[in-house]
């Protein structure tokens, strides 16, 4: 995970509910074979917006993980640890993607 967006996160675990409700700056993903995508975590609602080429967004509920983030939706899932993402599409294979510095 990037350092700036890792001690943004940590940070927001310790704020106020009011202050947590303020979004998360999006962070893009880069994956193999040329896919990109946006998610935007939304920490006033537990949501994360997936935000993929050429489709309505879709949104996310966040989901128990073991470690790292989890998020469920319409069908996909997304997890991610540091600067790694995993993308699962509807009926897809999951896509292994990293974070644009």
């Amino acid at each position: 995970m990037r350092p700036a967006l890792a001690i943004a996160l940590l940070a927001l675990c310790a704020l106020s509910p009011e202050a947590r409700a303020q979004t998360v700056k999006p962070v893009e993903y880069a994956c193999a074979g040329g896919m990109a995508f946006t998610v935007t975590f939304q920490n006033d609602t537990d949501t994360a917006l997936l935000a993929l080429p050429d489709k309505p967004p879709v949104k996310l509920a966040i989901a128990i993980s073991g470690s790292g983030f989890r998020y469920l939706g319409e069908g996909y899932e997304l997890r991610g640890k540091g600067e790694t993402a995993w993308l699962t599409p509807p009926k897809g294979e999951m896509i292994e993607c990293q974070a644009k510095s």
